[in-house]
């Protein structure tokens, strides 16, 4: 079956990241592999040299390393799982199944990692990061495009004060409310819950 992929691009407030993107990490700690000090590019493909250690959250952006998987080095990753950031690393040298190792994990809603923050060290303590390029500074501000594939629907996922700050709505958008956690809809004067329908 040929799979039909459509991206509904928003202007205005739903402009489309659609050209590639990487951010930068600084400032892991020296028990870290040096290599996740590195620039990573935006990649949702979802191949195997570009698909996250964990299933990411819907409608998040995932990040990686140079395709390097099949070396010693292996691949770092940032992607978001379960409302959680995390950075980490994958290596498959001529084996059947990949090693993986999380490093570090940042609770946030965000649709992009944010570029500052306290991450929890996996193996204790906690660490101050730094992420520069496709990052964001408070919240997830940056909105990504609608996905659609023949088995789901990916919409955009706000906070509840960024969805009320949208400029001129149209009746009929649809949003995800990372705050209350439900499908939104604007009915041409509020934004409401499709539960509350």
């Amino acid at each position: 079956m040929k799979k039909l992929l459509l991206t509904l691009c928003f202007t205005g407030a739903f402009g489309a990241l659609l050209s590639a993107q990487t951010v930068t990490l600084s400032g892991t700690a020296a028990t870290t592999p040096a290599a996740a000090n590195a620039t990573y590019t935006l990649n949702n493909s979802g191949s195997f040299q570009y698909t996250p250690i964990e299933v990411k959250d819907s409608g998040t952006d995932s990040y990686f390393t140079a395709d390097a998987v099949f070396s010693a080095t292996g691949q770092y990753q940032i992607y978001r799982n379960s409302g959680h950031w995390k950075i980490g690393r994958v290596i498959c040298n001529g084996c059947s199944t990949p090693t993986t190792t999380i490093y570090y994990t940042l609770t946030n809603n965000s649709t992009k990692p944010p570029c500052t923050g306290t991450w929890t060290k996996l193996s204790g303590g906690t660490e101050a990061l730094t992420l520069t390029g496709d990052c964001v500074t408070s919240g997830p501000s940056s909105v990504k495009a609608t996905v659609v594939l023949p088995t789901a629907l990916s919409l955009p996922q706000l906070t509840a004060a960024d969805i009320t700050a949208i400029t001129s709505p149209q009746k009929g958008m649809l949003v995800y409310d990372l705050t209350n956690n439900c499908v939104k809809i604007y009915n041409g004067m509020d934004w409401k819950c499709l539960t509350d329908q």
